[in-house]
């Protein structure tokens, strides 16, 4: 019998990883491959809820948070800090393959692969314009140096949809695009069974709709309609979970004095989502299309809904969104103009899509896309 190679893969994310469930899914796909482990570098969570290791293959090593309530000096100091502190466990570590998210956690990577040759693969969560990257602090633009210097380095680089990479392209004409992957976030297969499990009854004569998310902002979504077109509907219902609630967005909802309008501030750990999700029937995408990032959207609750079995609403102008519209998603997922479509037709074609509901075969899940960039990472 053969012996299984063992392969360490270091992974680092800077911003706390119980925000961002691409990396949590990332990690326990591969870390269910035989002979794969993973040690992951983060910060320490501000959520009560703290992301516990799905195995014994994963080692999450969270440092210090620099705090945004002290001085920029002091901030700077302790991100230097945090940077070799890093690069001091990856010389102990000696990783088979590197993995960093967004430009914050390049130094230290950067620092570590002037000196030895391992594979190197680049997420990014969103899309960044040129323009946007002139308006930023003097710590991003520095990372920025040291993560555009890490492009020639790196094996591979990803971004969460087609036309992300596209665009990406078009900014770094310079790199070969043969490195750049599509990298969607799709939650686990298993997911289905456990909403199942816990299914809203159709025949409900209340339309139960739910918002998921964090920090959400009045002024770049479309949230204000969203609230009166409930308030108006005595036959719908509408849960928002935001993890880190604006205080517009709180003091907004407490002025309207509905029952039927309701704000969870402590949001949802991620593997809790199916349980919550399967009790309401619509889930909905709000966001204004401010800027590139924002239209070339396709956000995480997108497949999150789906996989839930919800049917799905979102702001008609996001045209990340509609390549996923396959046809037996063609009923699920529903573009909105939220300025005049907001009406009791919506409100019908939602109950009538619901009372002839049948479930799709999961085609956005986590295991084929993570498994295919594994497996490049190992054949390195």
């Amino acid at each position: 019998m053969c012996e299984v190679k063992k392969t360490k893969i270091a992974i680092f994310h800077y911003q706390p990883i119980e925000y961002y469930p691409p990396v949590l899914n990332l990690t326990e796909v591969f870390a269910a491959r035989e002979g794969v482990t993973i040690s992951l570098f983060t910060c320490k969570s501000y959520l009560n809820e703290v992301y516990k290791e799905p195995s014994q293959r994963v080692n999450i090593v969270r440092s210090a948070y620099p705090s945004a309530h002290k001085s920029s000096l002091h901030r700077l100091f302790a991100y230097g800090r945090l940077m070799a502190s890093w690069l001091v466990q990856l010389v102990k570590l000696k990783p088979d393959a590197i993995i960093y998210y967004e430009i914050l956690s390049a130094p230290a990577v950067w620092l570590y692969l002037q000196f030895l040759r391992v594979p190197l693969h680049i997420h990014y969560h969103e899309y960044l314009e040129p323009s946007f990257l002139k308006r930023v602090s003097f710590l991003s633009k520095v990372c920025f140096l040291f993560d555009r210097a890490l492009h020639k380095k790196a094996v591979s680089i990803s971004h969460t949809n087609a036309r992300r990479v596209a665009l990406f392209a078009q900014d770094f004409p310079s790199i070969d695009r043969k490195k750049l992957l599509e990298l969607p976030n799709f939650p686990p297969l298993h997911w289905r069974v456990a909403a199942n499990g816990e299914m809203v009854s159709s025949s409900a004569s209340t339309l139960k709709i739910v918002y998921v998310g964090s920090s959400l902002v009045p002024g770049n979504t479309f949230l204000i309609p969203l609230l009166e077109w409930v308030k108006q509907h005595p036959e719908l219902e509408l849960a928002i979970y935001d993890s880190r609630p604006n205080q517009a967005t709180v003091e907004i909802i407490r002025q309207l004095h509905s029952k039927r309008i309701t704000l969870i501030s402590n949001g949802v750990p991620y593997h809790q989502l199916p349980e919550v999700l399967s009790q309401y029937h619509v889930g909905v995408i709000m966001y204004k299309a401010v800027n590139k990032n924002y239209i070339h959207n396709a956000p995480n609750k997108l497949f999150e809904y789906l996989i839930c079995n919800l049917q799905v609403i979102f702001a008609e102008e996001m045209e990340g969104i509609y390549p996923y519209i396959l046809p037996e998603y063609r009923d699920k997922i529903i573009p909105v103009d939220f300025t005049t479509q907001l009406n009791v037709a919506l409100v019908k074609r939602l109950q009538q899509g619901r009372e002839h509901d049948a479930q799709a075969e999961p085609v956005y899940t986590r295991e084929g896309v993570y498994s295919l960039l594994l497996n490049r990472l190992l054949s390195w």
